[in-house]
């Protein structure tokens, strides 16, 4: 397979090895020179990566609802 360097410097990984290596948008890579070869190393994915893509980018908008102070749980009270 071969890539093609664009004038701002990426290359598409051709989407065979993506799919094989289950490489997604976003993910992180090491680069290096190696014997004169540029080497592209898919770096681990971070635990819990899909929850903080959530998280950052929720499917709709949050809506807390106000509450009245008298909805809020009474103060804990440990002795003090």
């Amino acid at each position: 397979m071969t890539a093609v360097l664009a004038q701002k410097g990426q290359i598409v990984i051709p989407k065979a090895i993506r799919d094989e290596m289950n490489l997604e948008a976003g993910d992180d890579f090491e680069v290096y020179l190696l014997d004169g070869e540029i080497v592209l190393r898919p770096l681990p994915k971070a635990r819990n990566q899909g929850l903080a893509n959530v998280l950052l980018n929720p499917p709709g908008k949050l809506e807390i609802p106000e509450r009245d102070q008298q909805d809020l749980p009474e103060p804990l009270n440990f002795g003090g």
